[in-house]
């Protein structure tokens, strides 16, 4: 009787640690708030767990991500919130209580390749969303000029508020949705601080179907499809005893985005928008339902500084984005020309994570918030791509 709970104990203990050494911590998004903490601080995040201890096809992995998280962050909207009119200034200003939770299945068809990569991957994504008065409500902040930050009441958009502008807010200003999106990805890539060599392809389709967004007062009804390429490669590396003291690198991504639906919400216009993708602009701006972005780098990478990981960074670059179509939430037909060149300096603590400033000059379009085209700076966190 005691080999047999012996055995089964350790069969037990076996399998388990088996589990366990297949299970990964993966970390998702982050965001700040750019009027608490100085904004360096994230107030939204996402993390979870990824399994990759199973394979559906002989011979590949196939890999379950569950993530999860929530925080506080901040909106703009660049739209008069009851015609959908794009305006320059005085924006409204909101913030957002948030929980995300997302289930994805990827399979890699090359497992054994640490660089070469071909995997399609299915995800579910859920949020809930409830907006909620500016914490700088009555502070006056530069938003294409001086203007005092409004309760939402103040910008029009009370309780009875049925605007399809800002669809996710409407009536008691809480939304639950559902995302489903297909991707597949293709590349070929050595890619860290101071090497980036070979290309890299994705595509994706996103669905938010009006039938699962529409249990609370808030709605939205959307799709998109986004082709992204990235191609690098090292231009020159200066070697000493094994380390690299300096290391030249040119990239370029190009991305092709349409973003179609009668209900749009700013969670998802902000991050995809024109405005966000080519720098200098602002995030949320020059929302367009079809737009092509293309972001060119020569990025200087220094030696190590204590530690691995940790290396100072300068990168000059030159964006140029091109956007057509209805206005996103409206009828209205734009057409967009964005243009910048700058440089960035700063400092790589970890794969993505880029501290520093940035100094972009507009050649074509104007930085809504700051009001102005011409030289623009800002704070930098990460890298794009």
């Amino acid at each position: 009787m005691k080999k047999k709970i012996l055995t089964i104990a350790f069969v037990l203990l076996f399998a388990v640690s088996s589990i366990f050494a297949s299970v990964n911590f993966v970390f998702g998004k982050f965001t700040m708030h750019p009027d608490l903490l100085l904004g360096f601080v994230p107030l939204h995040a996402t993390a979870g767990v990824e399994y990759d201890g199973i394979s559906l096809i002989d011979g590949s992995e196939t890999s379950f991500r569950i993530l999860a998280g929530g925080g506080y962050t901040q909106r703009k909207v660049w739209q008069n919130p009851d015609t959908g009119a794009v305006i320059k200034a005085d924006p409204v200003v909101y913030d957002a209580i948030d929980l995300d939770w997302s289930l994805s299945v990827k399979q890699d068809f090359l497992p054994n390749d640490d660089d070469r990569i071909l995997e399609v991957s299915l995800s579910y994504n859920g949020q809930f969303d409830k907006a909620v008065d500016s914490v700088s409500v009555g502070k006056v902040k530069k938003n294409g000029g001086e203007y005092a930050i409004k309760t939402l009441a103040g910008y029009g958009i009370g309780d009875n508020y049925r605007g399809t502008t800002i669809p996710e807010i409407n009536g008691n200003k809480r939304f639950l949705g559902t995302q489903f999106a297909l991707s597949f990805k293709v590349a070929e890539m050595v890619d860290d601080i101071h090497t980036n060599d070979g290309y890299i392809l994705e595509a994706e389709a996103l669905w938010a179907p009006s039938a699962l967004n529409k249990a609370l007062d808030g709605y939205a009804d959307y799709y998109a499809f986004t082709l992204n390429a990235i191609s690098a490669k090292t231009l020159y590396k200066l070697e000493s005893n094994d380390a690299t003291m300096l290391s030249i690198v040119a990239i370029n991504r190009t991305n092709i985005k349409y973003i179609g639906g009668k209900a749009v919400p700013m969670f998802f216009q902000e991050p995809n928008s024109l405005g966000r993708r080519v720098r200098g602009f602002t995030k949320g701006t020059y929302n367009s339902e079809f737009s092509i972005v293309s972001n060119s780098d020569i990025r200087f990478a220094g030696p190590f500084i204590g530690v691995d990981g940790i290396a100072p960074r300068i990168n000059i670059f030159y964006d140029f984005g091109y956007g057509f179509g209805k206005v996103l939430n409206t009828d209205v037909k734009e057409k967009y020309i964005l243009s910048s060149a700058g440089v960035q300096a700063t400092v790589t603590l970890a794969d993505g994570l880029d501290l520093g400033y940035q100094f972009a000059y507009l050649f074509e379009g104007e930085n809504y918030a700051k009001g102005k085209s011409g030289l623009v700076g800002s704070m930098t966190i990460f890298l794009d791509f």
